[in-house]
């Protein structure tokens, strides 16, 4: 019983979560995305034919991979992109009443192929998990928003793009095609861009600012000259380097904040912040834009890290509030490590292009869909099912409580299941379960007899 209320539950999740693409996709295409939606958190798996034996009624695979490939091919990434983009800004209408930030963290990641052969438009891609070596593959453009408020993080664009198209100019215009297409979000909302050292090029942090009218947060490299004043009196500014500056800063020695970093070490470190501005960055009217420089000095380690930002600290709290807002730039590397661990996302067989573009876009859908179940876990699971849960997790030692974390308990209970039972029978037996009785309580009964 646990298993068909876990299948009924999960049937309904994904037909409300689908509801807001039935203006863009036709609904029997609309019927095979939700099918290999389902297939992809109930299999640890991308490839067609597996997601057709678990959940599709068909009667040989043949014909369930040629109607998924078939799908994958007419329904367009962008357009599903661009709706689910416009149906994300209600998720965070909590910071929006109460105007906290809301950052958005683009970053770049990969798709490695190295034994690929005939897939279209494959490319040379820098491998991010094997210390960036040049492999075969295609790089990806991904885009998520995180609530500082609500604490919950959302994929808004997950873009996978060649290098060998015609139409491929840079990654910069990749990513700002697709930070144009959330600017409806951003003005809505106190938002803050957060970039890795890639961002700290004055062309990038113009377009924030000037275009998207953000905020920005972006992490600096060593070779930066600023200008800066010794002292606040002073009349003319210095260039100097950004080591230089940082070497000159005295962090309080009184505020030492200790933390967790990504691998699970305990970090001491001190802060300390200065303004600062820089030649190339100006504002609409051609003046120099007021920046801020934040160094974080880490107990253990020789250079400090350095933060640029047009968001004033104030005083050394807001400081260490922008300098945690960067370090959540992990929840997109996190996503990046779930979308190809948790449904084998670099294993994909599809040889079309753009076919790829779309089975790319619905992992990223099958991902929102597990952190909507995640996020109202106990309404989701009912009292049973959370019980079960947590006995589950226990018993595997399993501390993290995370969306990977539940996607492998639904495929713990869905795997009792027969791999070759159609999605609509077991609809039909959860249905039928409900008019079902014990058969111990039909013994107490005669039906041959009157009442």
């Amino acid at each position: 019983m646990e298993n068909i209320s876990l299948t009924v539950t999960l049937s309904k999740e994904i037909d409300t979560f689908f509801r807001p693409y039935q203006g863009e996709v036709s609904k029997p295409q609309l019927g095979n995305l939700k099918e290999m939606t389902r297939g992809l958190i109930e299999t640890n798996s991308v490839h067609l034919l597996h997601l057709g034996e678990k959940v599709s009624s068909e009667t040989t695979p043949r014909k369930t991979t040629e109607r998924y490939s078939n799908a994958l091919d007419k329904v367009s990434a962008i357009d599903l992109q661009d709706r689910h983009i416009l149906s994300a800004s209600w998720k965070f209408k909590e910071e929006r009443k109460s105007g906290d930030p809301v950052l958005i963290i683009p970053d770049g990641g990969d798709i490695q192929k190295p034994h690929a052969h005939k897939i279209e438009s494959l490319c040379k891609t820098v491998n991010g998990s094997d210390g960036h070596k040049v492999g075969k593959g295609f790089p990806l453009i991904g885009i998520m928003a995180y609530g500082t408020k609500s604490k919950t993080s959302h994929p808004l664009v997950t873009h996978l793009y060649s290098t060998e198209t015609e139409d491929f100019k840079s990654q910069w215009t990749e990513q700002k095609d697709w930070m144009g297409k959330i600017n409806h979000l951003t003005r809505d909302l106190n938002a803050i861009v957060v970039e890795d050292r890639i961002g700290d090029d004055a062309q990038r942090i113009h377009y924030y600012k000037n275009e998207m009218e953000c905020s920005f947060l972006v992490r600096l490299t060593s070779k930066r000259n600023f200008l800066i004043k010794d002292h606040p009196e002073d009349e003319n500014f210095e260039s100097r380097n950004v080591l230089e500056i940082a070497k000159s800063m005295t962090p309080d020695s009184f505020n030492t904040r200790t933390y967790e970093d990504k691998r699970g070490q305990m970090l001491h470190s001190r802060i300390a912040y200065t303004s600062a501005q820089h030649k190339d960055l100006k504002d609409h009217e051609g003046n120099l834009m007021p920046l801020f420089l934040i160094a974080v000095f880490t107990k253990g380690y020789n250079t400090p890290m350095l933060l640029l930002t047009d968001r004033d600290p104030k005083t050394v709290e807001g400081a260490w509030e922008l300098f945690f807002f960067y370090k959540k730039r992990w929840e997109i590397e996190r996503y990046y490590r779930d979308i190809k661990q948790s449904f084998s996302l670099e294993k994909t067989l599809i040889r079309k292009y753009s076919s790829l573009q779309t089975l790319v876009v619905l992992v990223m859908l099958a991902y929102c869909l597990l952190q909507r179940i995640h996020r109202f876990f106990h309404s989701f699971l009912k009292t049973l099912l959370s019980r079960m849960f947590l006995a589950w997790k226990k018993v595997r030692q399993l501390r993290e409580d995370i969306p990977s974390t539940l996607l492998r308990f639904i495929r713990h209970i869905s795997s009792e299941y027969s791999p070759h039972q159609s999605y609509h029978s077991r609809r039909w037996q959860a249905f039928l379960s409900r008019f079902r009785k014990d058969p111990s309580q039909l013994s107490l009964f005669d039906f041959r007899k009157k009442w």
